[in-house]
């Protein structure tokens, strides 16, 4: 529950993103070439880096306040239904904003696995991949919306009625959700 509540909140900050540029704060070190986000500990070294695959096009770095939270991310669009959101954020504020603590410890690197969601207020499926680094939590989020008309859905509720609908749409989503976003970390 509590990582579907991150996952929709994280849906809903890549949806209303649409341009605002910012510097980060932090230990962490971040510098963007192309379509490569690459995220550097500065003390330890420690590092995160994000490859984001074509047809993906960067579009902007933009930041917005969300949920009493600073966001700031890197956006990559295919089409104006399908984008991706990188963004780097303290543990603490990320976890403010997910409503939980993080249960790794705040030293290293951790990653978790994707996890897929249903955000039937938007019609918009969303696959979240995260990892911390040391003190600071990376976030990749792939949000596709199924209805471009913006209309209510079909009768979906939740992931599994989509799944069980359409699990060609659900397969095909998460499969390319996968090989459109790398990441790696040592």
């Amino acid at each position: 529950m509590k990582m579907t509540r991150l996952l929709v909140l994280l849906a809903m900050m890549a949806s209303m993103f649409a341009g605002f540029g910012c510097a980060s704060r932090s230990a962490v070190s971040e510098l963007r070439w192309d379509n490569v986000i690459a995220y550097t500990h500065d003390v330890t070294g420690d590092s995160v880096s994000v490859t984001v695959d074509p047809p993906y096009v960067y579009r902007e770095f933009t930041e917005r306040s969300f949920e009493g939270v600073e966001v700031e991310g890197y956006l990559f669009v295919k089409n104006e239904t399908d984008t991706i959101l990188v963004t780097r954020m303290v543990r603490e504020d990320f976890e403010q904003l997910v409503g939980s603590t993080l249960d790794v410890p705040m030293t290293g690197v951790t990653s978790f696995p994707p996890k897929s969601i249903f955000e039937a207020q938007f019609c918009e499926l969303v696959r979240a991949y995260v990892v911390t680094l040391e003190k600071d939590v990376v976030a990749v989020v792939r949000v596709k919306g199924l209805n471009p008309e913006k209309k209510p859905c079909e009768p979906w509720t939740n992931l599994d009625d989509v799944t069980n609908a359409r699990p060609d749409v659900v397969n095909k989503f998460d499969k390319s959700a996968d090989a459109a976003i790398r990441i790696s970390w040592k």
